[in-house]
C-alpha cells in the first residue's frame, strides 16, 4: 500500500510540474512537499502573474498515506485577498480534500483554488463597477439639479404658497404696496385731490420753521409805457405816421 501511495504521489507530481512548470517549487521529497502559485484568470496571456492579479502561494505536504488521507495545506502568501478571504479559501480546500479522499487530488484542489480566486476577482470588479456607477449617478444628479433646479412637488408648492400668503397677501402689506404703486402714477392734481393738506403745506412748513418769504409786489405791476411803445411800433410797421 505504501509503495502504491508513493508511486501515485510521484506520478501526480510529475503531472503537476508539467502543467505548472513556472509556478511549481519543490521543497522536499520525504515527505513530498512543494509550493505552487495559483492566480485568477485575470493574468497575462503568457500566464505571468502581475501586480493586479489575485493570487495565492500554497504549500502542500503529502503524508506517506496520501491519497488515503488529505494533504496538509497552508497559504504562504497572497495578493488581493483579505485575511478572512484567505482563511475561507483554506477552509474550502480542506472541505474539498475531505470529499476526495482515496483519489489523487492536488490538481482538483488547484482547480478549486482558481475557481475561488475567480469568484473573488468577479466580486471585486463588480464592487468597483457599482462604485463607479454610484459616483456617475451622483454627478449626473448634481448637474441636473444645477440646470433644472428643485422639482416642484406638492410639499414644496404648499410650503411656497404659505410663504407667499404670509408675505404678499397680508391685507396691511397689500394695501401698503398698492398705495405705494398708485402714488407713483398720480398727477399733481390727483395728489392735491387725494391729500388736501398739500395745498397748505408750504404755509405749514414756514410756520413750523419761523421763516418768512418777502414778496416784491412791484414785479407784478403793469408798466403802461410798454403798451404805448408797442402801439407806436405797430403803427410804424403799418405805415401810419405818429
Amino acid at each position: 500500500m505504501a509503495s502504491n501511495n508513493s508511486e501515485e504521489q510521484s506520478d501526480e507530481l510529475d503531472a503537476i510540474v508539467a502543467i505548472y512548470p513556472d509556478k511549481f517549487t519543490r521543497i522536499d521529497e520525504n515527505p513530498h512537499s512543494f509550493k505552487l502559485l495559483v492566480n485568477s484568470d485575470e493574468s497575462d496571456t503568457d500566464g505571468a502573474v502581475t501586480a493586479e492579479d489575485i493570487f495565492v502561494e500554497l504549500q502542500f505536504v503529502l503524508p506517506a498515506a496520501y491519497p488515503q488521507i488529505t494533504p496538509r495545506m497552508e497559504v504562504l502568501d497572497s495578493s488581493g485577498l483579505t485575511d478572512v478571504e484567505a482563511s475561507d479559501l483554506l477552509g474550502t480546500l480542506n472541505d474539498t480534500a475531505s470529499e476526495t479522499v482515496g483519489e489523487v487530488m492536488v490538481f482538483t484542489l488547484i482547480s478549486c483554488c482558481k475557481d475561488y480566486l475567480n469568484s473573488i476577482s468577479d466580486t471585486h470588479k463588480q464592487t468597483a463597477l457599482d462604485l463607479a456607477n454610484i459616483v456617475q449617478t451622483e454627478a449626473e444628479e448634481a448637474l441636473k439639479r444645477k440646470l433644472i433646479g428643485t422639482p416642484v412637488t406638492v410639499e414644496t408648492f404648499l410650503a411656497w404658497k404659505r410663504r407667499f400668503d404670509t408675505e404678499f397677501l397680508d391685507p396691511k402689506k397689500r394695501i401698503s404696496v398698492a398705495d405705494s404703486k398708485a402714488d407713483k402714477r398720480l398727477t399733481g392734481k390727483q395728489l392735491f385731490e387725494r391729500d388736501a393738506t398739500l395745498d397748505a403745506s408750504d404755509e405749514i412748513f414756514f410756520a413750523q420753521t419761523g421763516d418768512t418769504v418777502e414778496c416784491d409786489e412791484a414785479l407784478f405791476e403793469v408798466d403802461e409805457t410798454l403798451d404805448e411803445s408797442d402801439e407806436e411800433l405797430e403803427d410804424t410797421v403799418n405805415g401810419v405816421p405818429s
